[in-house]
């Protein structure tokens, strides 16, 4: 799934999924409510996008 497509399915800025992705921010920085609405997109769980 690319950055834009995860982005229409959760609402998530792209630029925001992207910071994750290249670490700028770090996923132990993401809130709860990010990590479920990016887990359930990509059908994984929540935990396991948090460092």
């Amino acid at each position: 799934m690319s950055q834009n497509e995860l982005s229409h399915a959760t609402g998530i800025r792209q630029s925001r999924i992207s910071e994750f992705e290249t670490g700028r921010i770090p996923t132990a920085n993401m809130t709860l409510k990010t990590a479920v609405c990016l887990a359930k997109a990509l059908n994984a769980h929540a935990e396991d996008l948090l460092d």
